[in-house]
């Protein structure tokens, strides 16, 4: 971001100017480094009569172009320019230049529409997210509706033609200056991040060694991968600068300071388009990039390839300064997706329709919303289903009181069923655990800490899962001591102390008490897909925090599941304690993180934030299918009862097992098998096989439309429900016709006479007996073909019987089955 000299971006002013005038739609489309985002908000606000926002997709970019931008114009950031992103205001009553994030441009719009502001730019609009297509399709309604805001699209990759073509808009298009740069491939096959930190080195190793002079950026998907990274580098002669939206503004600004040495910044895609970092040479890129996607159901955070597009981008960033080099840790024959497509189509659209409904735009608009691309169809009606069951929408698709609670919260549509209306008492650790949840990352930091361990023995001691852990370091941790993230632990806490403003809790207390009970009741009540349990296979991994690896890796991580998702979770493990002193492992848990990592139907799920309950929970929590065991007979006190071993499933795990009295559906189909076992009701059972036989003949026979024919106990069953058989003896009460079907009527309907109906009953057995055998009789009336089929046969001898003694069967040809032969009879 320099200001030195004349930049690419000079040469669309004039154009900027007769745009505004005329008040059209832009798209401007300009290389990264070209000026755009430092330039255009100072142009538009010169020639505009109101603020004008800014949208850039992080928080980081936010921070380091106000603060660049404002010192352009000689001012203090708050003064001309000024930021508002998720915990930091700085935009005072004469700011004219407001850069913000997506989530909180979207709230302006809820709160005063888009008049506000004489013109929006949404920077980086390639990067496509939700809300950032949310936050154009508002727009773009809004002057459909007349508002007076000028919009421009911004971006250094995009398909300018169709875009424009889309919105009708102006194209200002500016050339950058770019200098030529060596693109070199270290590895093989698609990018991946198996031991990526130390590939990651040994390029850095090769680029001080022979590479070319100045500063290295390296392309990491998270923070995660950049603190390993840095610990990798560790002892070489290089200044290592993270690069992410977790820093703190004042080591953000550091970073474009000249510094003495060279600097390896360790970036996430950052710095692919949203900030330019001065110096840079050489880029090492790793190829991947966490991004929101599809997952079975769920909208998950996915470890991904990047696209060609993004490719290219990051490579370019080696020679904006000078001829450079790119290193691509992957196989060149790789063919990548062309570009990024947008998050819209690829997760599921919960939090867009909560949200786009806390803006004005209902769900009964959703699909007809001037989109720059329309959100799938099927997508918007499953997330619109899915929020009418868990009732923010009614049935017209309109926010609830609920609903309405919900999209006021900063927080995803997963995390604002949990944050609504809590209990009182459990109102502030909720408020706490959605801070965790949406912080989505670990605040005690990986490795050893031997300083520490002390601490850590004293602060997470008699913790017994990670939710608890988690909430102590939150509440009372401290960073130096325990070992904790200090940029995550300040994040997380001011995100708490939002949260318990937003719902009314009281402030935090280090000594704030955990009921476990209550707070796994309220949560699986408003989040029953969270409740997970470890696999039958993880079985033998159980015990006492698992099989040891390192000291500082814990056990590995086992397989848990929903009855829908598999994911693998790592046991507790709290450094710091010995092999004793870690919490044994838990039957069952809700997992309020997700995350996959890979792609479509390779991904690996991993879940973190466990939150330890029982199998008992589970079932008092009405979760599960239950499993019926075998019917028995048993008599008491209060006579016969139809008992049976009851047991609850989820996941294929049992939760609950007893042996009661049936009732209900359960206990008409025991009934139902009690009867045709011939144990309860002896010749009903007999009786009912004979008559459904005779009906399946009368609908071979007939000329109507034939029925399908039931099977003996689901017909039984079905009579037995319509009776209302609550109780064993009110058996007794019913008559064989009130359980076998009137077949003379349904004869009748189809047009036989009582002579042909007696005709089938005598031609047609369903079965016959031979000396003691029995043979099954199944009867093809259309094909003249009738099939007999063993049931019991007495003896070694048994088996066809002599056609002498066969049933008339009306001259038909009889065959006889005997598992797969067939042998004609006559």
């Amino acid at each position: 971001m320099s200001a030195t000299g004349p930049l690419p971006i000079v040469a669309v002013r004039e154009a900027l100017r007769e745009a505004l005038r005329e008040d059209v739609p832009m798209v401007v489309a300009a290389p990264t480094g070209s000026g755009k985002s430092t330039q255009l908000p100072g142009w538009i606000a010169e020639d505009q009569r109101g603020p004008v926002l800014v949208v850039e997709p992080r928080r980081v970019a936010c921070r380091a172009l106000a603060d660049w931008v404002a010192r352009l114009h000689g001012t203090a950031v708050g003064q001309h320019v000024g930021y508002r992103v998720r915990f930091e205001d700085r935009i005072g009553p004469r700011t004219q230049v407001w850069f913000t994030t997506p989530g909180v441009a979207l709230n302006l719009l809820a709160d005063d529409g888009a008049g506000r502001f004489a013109a929006v730019m949404v920077d980086e609009f390639h990067e496509r997210s939700w809300e950032i297509d949310l936050v154009v399709t508002l727009l773009l309604r809004a002057r459909a509706r007349g508002a007076a805001v000028r919009l421009l699209l911004c971006s250094a990759t995009l398909d300018t033609e169709a875009l424009v073509a889309r919105l009708g808009a102006r194209l200002l298009q500016a050339e950058g200056r770019r200098y030529p740069v060596d693109v070199v491939y270290q590895g093989e096959g698609i990018p991946t991040p198996r031991d990526l930190e130390l590939r990651v080195a040994a390029a850095v190793d090769d680029t001080l060694r022979d590479g070319p002079t100045g500063d290295l950026l390296v392309f990491l998907p998270g923070k995660g991968e950049i603190e390993r990274c840095g610990r990798a580098l560790a002892g070489r002669p290089v200044t290592v600068c993270p690069v992410h939206g977790g820093l703190p503004p004042q080591a953000l600004v550091r970073a474009f300071e000249s510094a003495p040495g060279r600097r390896v910044f360790l970036a996430t895609n950052v710095a692919e388009t949203s900030l330019t970092l001065p110096g840079v040479t050489t880029v090492i890129d790793s190829g991947l990039v966490r991004r929101r996607q599809h997952q079975a159901g769920h909208s998950v955070l996915a470890l991904v390839p990047i696209s060609r597009a993004s490719m290219d981008q990051r490579a370019g960033r080696a020679g904006r300064v000078a001829p450079g080099r790119c290193i691509r840790l992957w196989g060149e024959r790789v063919r990548a997706e062309p570009v990024t497509p947008p998050e819209l189509v690829r997760v599921s659209l919960d939090d867009l329709v909560l949200r786009a409904a806390g803006c004005g735009l209902p769900a009964s608009e959703l699909s007809t919303a001037p989109w720059v691309d329309p959100p799938p169809a099927f997508a918007l009606n499953e997330a619109i289903e899915r929020l009418r069951q868990t009732g923010a929408l009614d049935a017209r698709g309109q926010l609830t009181a609920v609903g309405k609670a919900r999209a006021r919260l900063p927080v995803s549509a997963f995390s604002a069923r949990m944050l609504v209306d809590p209990p009182p008492a459990l109102a502030g650790t909720v408020a706490d655990l959605v801070a965790l949840v949406e912080l989505g990352r670990d605040l005690l930091l990986p490795g050893r800490f031997e300083d520490a361990e002390d601490a850590r023995r004293e602060c997470f001691g008699e913790a017994v899962d990670e939710v608890e852990v988690q909430l102590r370091a939150l509440r009372r941790g401290r960073a130096r001591r325990e070992g904790l993230h200090p940029a995550a632990l300040t994040e997380a806490r001011k995100l708490a102390s939002s949260l318990r403003q937003a719902i009314g809790a009281p402030p935090p207390s280090p000594d704030e008490a955990l009921d476990r009970d209550a707070l796994v009741a309220l949560l699986l009540a408003r989040i029953p897909e969270a409740a997970f349990v470890p696999r039958a296979r993880a079985d033998k991994k159980k015990g006492r925090g698992g099989p040891r690896r390192r000291r500082d890796a814990g056990p590995p991580p086992i397989p848990w599941g929903n009855g829908v998702l598999e994911v693998l979770v790592r046991p507790l493990w709290i450094p710091g304690l010995s092999a004793d002193e870690q919490p044994t492992a838990p039957e069952a848990g809700l997992l309020l993180d997700l995350e996959w990592l890979g792609h479509g139907r390779a991904a690996q799920g991993r879940g973190r934030l466990l939150l330890r309950c029982t199998r008992e929970h589970l079932w008092q929590a009405g979760l599960g299918e239950p499993v019926v065991g075998t019917p028995r007979l048993e008599r008491g006190d209060r006579g016969r009862h139809v008992v049976a071993d009851m047991e609850q499933r989820y996941a294929g795990v049992v939760i609950h097992h007893e042996r009661a009295p049936l009732r209900g559906a359960a206990l008409c189909d025991g009934v139902a098998s009690l009867v045709l076992e011939g144990r309860l009701r002896k010749g009903l059972g007999e009786s009912l096989r004979d008559a459904l036989h005779l009906w399946a003949l009368v609908e071979q026979s007939g000329q109507g439309e034939p029925q399908r024919v039931p099977d003996a106990r689901g017909h039984l069953c079905s009579r037995l429900l319509d009776a209302g058989l609550d109780a064993l003896d009110e058996l007794d009460l019913l008559e064989p016709e009130d359980l076998c079907p009137d077949v003379d009527a349904r004869a009748l309907a189809l047009g036989l006479t009582p002579r042909q109906l007696q005709a089938l009953r005598d031609d047609f057995p369903r079965r016959f007996v031979y000396q003691g055998n029995v043979y099954a009789c199944h009867v093809e009336l259309a094909a003249r073909r009738v099939t007999l089929e063993a049931e019991r046969i007495h003896g070694r001898g048994g088996g066809e019987p002599p056609v002498g003694v066969l049933p008339r069967f009306r001259g038909f040809a009889v065959f006889y089955r005997k598992a797969s032969r067939q042998l004609r009879l006559r």
